[in-house]
């Protein structure tokens, strides 16, 4: 009998490990400027930003892959309602764990902004991304950066800011430094998502920090 509510108490003592979270802040901030980017315009800006804490079936977007109509529409026009009908579907196969959204930065008088995102074993990544305002449809973002993983537990401390440059999502015209807008013709067919290249792209347009919540 002992051995036995022994053996239950242990269970439940290694069945509620597996179901801990830790709370990371995540600060975006800006590091666009006219010297580096060729212009700041009026209104520069970047839009929401959509963050989601995911197992690794899910990708919000990929290096050498096709913007998904959702990705299009953040990255064209800083709408998030389409990209969170598809997370909802995700979501649906448990692939999602936490969605947050924030509220435009406009750099001429907010240069950073946080938000805070749960992380749990069984959903260890984080992505996140958020239009470059106005642009064709450049963004900024991370892809499955790992927070947890089973041998060295949760990622504990403050992550050195990681840099962000500008990301084409290879679905309009218009990809030169300096080509802040959004009236560009579309590309017939979707090109691979790409850092963009060249002058007015050479430095980061934003950076990113990440720290744990004790």
């Amino acid at each position: 009998m002992k051995s036995s509510l022994l053996f239950a108490i242990t269970f439940l003592f290694f069945a509620s490990g597996t179901l801990q979270a830790k709370k990371y802040r995540i600060t975006l901030e800006s590091n666009w400027n006219q010297q580096d980017h060729l212009a700041t315009p009026q209104n520069a800006h970047f839009s929401p930003v959509l963050a989601v804490s995911h197992d690794q079936e899910y990708s919000l977007f990929q290096q050498g892959g096709l913007s998904t109509p959702g990705l299009e529409d953040l990255s064209e026009l800083g709408r998030t309602a389409i990209l969170k009908v598809e997370l909802a579907d995700a979501s649906r196969l448990n692939q999602i764990g936490e969605i947050i959204e924030t509220k435009n930065m406009f750099i001429r008088n907010q240069t950073s902004q946080t938000f805070e995102v749960e992380i749990t074993p069984e959903h260890p990544y984080l992505s996140f991304a958020s239009m470059i305002a106005p642009s064709p449809d450049w963004f900024v973002g991370l892809n499955a950066l790992k927070l947890f993983s089973k041998e060295t537990g949760f990622f504990s401390g403050t992550q050195r800011p990681i840099d962000l440059m500008a990301i084409d999502a290879g679905t309009e015209r218009g990809d030169v430094g300096g080509n802040f807008s959004i009236n560009n013709q579309a590309n017939t067919t979707h090109e691979p998502i790409s850092t963009l290249l060249g002058d007015g792209f050479h430095a980061p347009f934003a950076r990113v920090s990440i720290e744990v919540l004790e």
